[in-house]
């Protein structure tokens, strides 16, 4: 069986359209960072499982923080 928009088998890997991307189902998650002195840092992630959009938002928060000066804030 061949898939009607691209030319490739079923099953095949693909990178998928951006047209198409707009129907997957992404979760999406927050983590949020109270800084005493500054503003807070909001980190946001999405990704299509529950644990993946987490750690994107960890990953987010953190590259936040270290634009701030303040990489070692959560140790």
């Amino acid at each position: 069986m061949r898939s009607s928009y691209t030319g490739i088998p079923a099953g095949g890997k693909y990178i998928v359209p951006h047209y198409l991307a707009l129907f997957i189902d992404l979760n999406r998650a927050t983590i949020k960072i109270n800084l005493e002195d500054e503003n807070d840092v909001l980190g946001v992630g999405d990704a299509i499982n529950k644990k993946e959009s987490e750690k994107l938002a960890a990953l987010s928060a953190v590259h936040q923080l270290n634009a701030l000066g303040k990489a070692g804030y959560l140790s």
